[in-house]
């Protein structure tokens, strides 16, 4: 589904593909970068927050980074 602007928080299903995607990057339990930007929308922002405290790294939310307006293509 298109989401856009539209700040809809990741579902549960979100949350595990994130912890997935995550995870393969990770050597020995450790993140390999030292900061983390997100976009400000919920579903990105939140995650990001949680990751920078998992790992003790900080987080930077940066308004440029969010999704772009998609008009009537959003929900589809």
């Amino acid at each position: 589904m298109l989401r856009g602007t539209t700040d809809h928080p990741l579902s549960e299903r979100g949350w595990q593909q994130m912890q997935d995607a995550i995870a393969a990057l990770m050597t020995d339990g450790e993140p390999p970068w030292d900061a983390i930007v997100t976009s400000p929308l919920s579903r990105c922002r939140e995650f990001a927050l949680w990751l920078g405290e998992q790992h003790d790294l900080p987080v930077t939310t940066e308004p440029p980074l969010a999704e772009m307006a998609l008009g009537e293509w959003i929900g589809r």
